[in-house]
């Protein structure tokens, strides 16, 4: 009786492994993290801007060290701010999250002021609430660098 239980899992488990997909981001994503900096940043927004997203938290997540590519994404300017503003709306996990707003950190401190944009400061707030202390702290910490940024810039349309 062993023997054929211990073969009909080793089949089950041969079959499930055999089942598992390839992550085209994994691939694209690790494909473009190997790149030299400046190599890096024009594949990278040569994406459209939801796989640039999807680039940026592979980096940020699932690269050790992570690679924080906030600054490349933010150049963009404001047209990353539809996509980013739908992507912190759908994002459950709290770290990802935070992540994103490091993009708007960048795009506040290099690009425009965010501070009336109040469609994206209102998705940010709604969320920080049902966050860990940890990562409210955090994102409190980088709300106020997103309204209040060193350097005062023009408002993003």
């Amino acid at each position: 009786m062993r023997p054929a239980l211990f073969l009909l899992l080793s089949c089950m488990l041969a079959f499930l492994s055999s089942c598992e997909r390839p992550d085209p981001v994994a691939s694209q994503a690790r494909a473009i993290v190997q790149l030299p900096p400046e190599q890096r940043r024009k594949a990278l927004v040569e994406l459209p801007l939801d796989k640039q997203l999807d680039v940026y938290l592979y980096a940020a997540t699932r690269v050790e060290p992570p690679l924080i590519l906030a600054k490349e994404l933010a150049s963009n300017g404001p047209s990353m701010l539809p996509t980013l503003k739908n992507r912190l709306a759908s994002e459950a996990n709290e770290r990802r999250f935070t992540q994103l707003m490091l993009i708007l950190v960048a795009i506040s401190a290099s690009d425009c002021s965010l501070e009336k944009r109040t469609d994206i400061l209102d998705t940010v707030q709604r969320a920080i609430p049902r966050m860990s202390q940890e990562n409210q702290q955090t994102a409190n910490h980088l709300l106020e660098s997103i309204v209040h940024p060193e350097r005062q810039l023009p408002p993003c349309s």
